[in-house]
């Protein structure tokens, strides 16, 4: 039976690492901390971005009892930036490159049964130009450590992964939810599946399937299921055990929602009905703790977004994020455009295969969430190429047939390789029309269209400014989504941003700052 274990108390951290901290009888320069986890930031202007560059050593001891000898250990990390190498008993179980998705390490092999374990992190948090985002100028900081959550956990010899939930509409009464999994046993005529759908707690379905081969698809239709929306987002969950003889070998649950929803050239359709999406941008750093921020922050963001600022989108630039924000958007009724990790350059071959890793890493961890609409395949502000964005759509469409694919742009007539055309329109200066004609930015008419970025850098804003200056932001916004509606093409109109967020010496108003948000950091 599976075990889920959180991890985060009682870490030591040094700022530095060394061979010899694999030893654990070196107690040298650590002190003891918790996850979510990076370096204070003494400022939140003038941030030394290189603060994070050398690498830095987190490791904790566990112990565990002699009856779980028979178990897979596994430890999964929400996320390391930017590349981390994991060690159990001074054993490399695990390395993973990039800084925005999760990542597991096996560690089972290297478990001792009759003595204290030891794990030990080493985060290198530097801009590797073989890790994207990095290889150029970036305008945000990439931040470093472990800085989203630990967890342990335990399952059987027998197991399953990657449980994918689809739903598709038969009749306006009638869904049908299609799951996907992979099953690792060693004799799967041994073993049967039993689902179990809910909502709330009250069970809508239960029955059992054989197993058929190590990659199941089970298909079943739900009557008159309540709909997920943005003024009512109805959750449903779903969970599946590995049955052996009526005994559980493991389980995995997710929740998920019934929705439709269709991009076109004459908007955007929700459950068939039109809806306008007005929306921001969204950086995940914060003062003084950077990306280590924990859920309840995490959810306050979501909550900011929805019912403060009274958004129904969110563009998750340029990153995937954090669980706990787009959990909260799937509970609040919150759309969310996400995209891999990047900013304007595209590298070399090997930086592009890392691209299309934490493409796949991506949408493999999120694409059970109702409120993901979109899937952002491009490179945020990068050249057209032509091979490499084939491939991105092509790894988005295996993995996801569910959901269209996106692109953001900063320049007009480019290739349109996705499903829906995004463009940073910055083109209102305060005294002129707030946004182009899409049909001058891309030629194929049929394409349904979004504003992905407007205003931002066109008025910065300070929070001590007077009210005239940020009255004046405000009407700039209010312009472009007023004039967008001109044009039934677009389909959403998102700002930029969210907050005012940290940056690199050459962006931002000189104290790498970039006060480009309609809120303050």
């Amino acid at each position: 039976m599976r075990q889920i274990r959180p991890f985060n108390f009682d870490w030591q951290f040094k700022p530095s690492y060394e061979s010899r901290d694999l030893l654990i009888e070196n107690h040298l320069g650590f002190e003891l901390v918790s996850i979510p986890h990076q370096l204070a930031l003494d400022h939140q202007t003038y941030v030394d971005h290189t603060i994070g560059f050398k690498p830095m050593c987190y490791r904790k001891a566990f112990v565990l009892d002699t009856t779980l000898r028979n178990r897979r250990v596994i430890f999964q990390f929400g996320a390391i930036a930017h590349h981390a190498k994991v060690y159990v008993n001074q054993q490399l179980v695990g390395e993973h490159l990039g800084g925005y998705t999760a990542f597991e390490a096996d560690a089972t092999e290297a478990i001792l049964w009759e003595s204290t374990n030891w794990i030990v992190v080493v985060v290198d948090g530097s801009e590797n130009p073989q890790i994207p985002p990095f290889g150029h100028v970036v305008d945000y900081l990439g931040h470093h450590g472990i800085y989203r959550e630990v967890t342990m956990i335990l399952t059987g010899k027998n197991y399953l992964k990657n449980l994918f939930v689809q739903t598709k509409e038969k009749t306006q009464e009638l869904h049908t939810v299609s799951l996907s999994v992979d099953i690792i046993c060693s004799n799967p005529q041994d073993f049967h599946l039993q689902i179990t759908l809910k909502k709330n707690d009250l069970i809508v379905a239960h029955f059992n399937r054989n197993i058929i081969d190590a990659q199941n698809i089970v298909e079943f239709d739900v009557e008159k299921p309540r709909l997920w929306d943005i003024d009512d987002p109805q959750l449903y969950h779903i969970e599946m055990k590995l049955m052996k003889n009526d005994v559980e070998a493991d389980v995995l649950t997710e929740t998920f929602g019934f929705r439709t929803f269709e991009f076109t050239n004459r908007g955007f359709y929700l459950n068939g009905t039109r809806r306008n999406l007005i929306g921001l941008n969204r950086h995940q750093s914060y003062p003084h703790m950077g990306y280590a921020a924990v859920e309840s922050l995490q959810r306050k963001d979501a909550e900011i977004l929805k019912n403060v600022l009274h958004v129904n989108i969110v563009r998750t630039s340029h990153y995937p994020q954090s669980k706990h924000f787009i959990k909260a958007c799937d509970e609040l009724g919150l759309l969310v455009f996400t995209e891999l990790p990047g900013w304007q350059h595209i590298g070399d071959q090997q930086w592009q295969e890392n691209a299309l890793s934490m493409l796949e890493e991506m949408i493999i961890q999120y694409r059970n969430h109702p409120s993901i609409i979109l899937w952002g395949v491009r490179i945020n502000e990068s050249p057209d190429h032509h091979d490499f964005y084939t491939k991105s759509n092509q790894i988005a469409k295996t993995l996801d047939p569910t959901r269209p694919t996106s692109g953001v742009r900063n320049f007009k007539g480019s290739e349109l390789l996705e499903d829906v055309y995004s463009y940073n329109d910055f083109s209102h200066t305060g005294d002129n029309a707030g946004c182009e004609d899409p049909d001058n930015i891309c030629k194929n008419i049929e394409a349904p269209y979004i504003i992905s970025e407007h205003n931002g850098h066109m008025y910065p804003v300070k929070s001590f400014d007077n009210q005239i200056l940020r009255t004046s932001q405000a009407l700039r916004h209010a312009k472009v989504i007023s004039d967008s509606r001109k044009y039934p093409r677009i389909n959403a109109v998102i700002g930029w941003c969210m907050n005012d967020y940290q940056t690199h010496k050459d962006f931002g108003s000189g104290d790498k700052v970039c006060h480009h948000g309609v809120l303050d950091m």
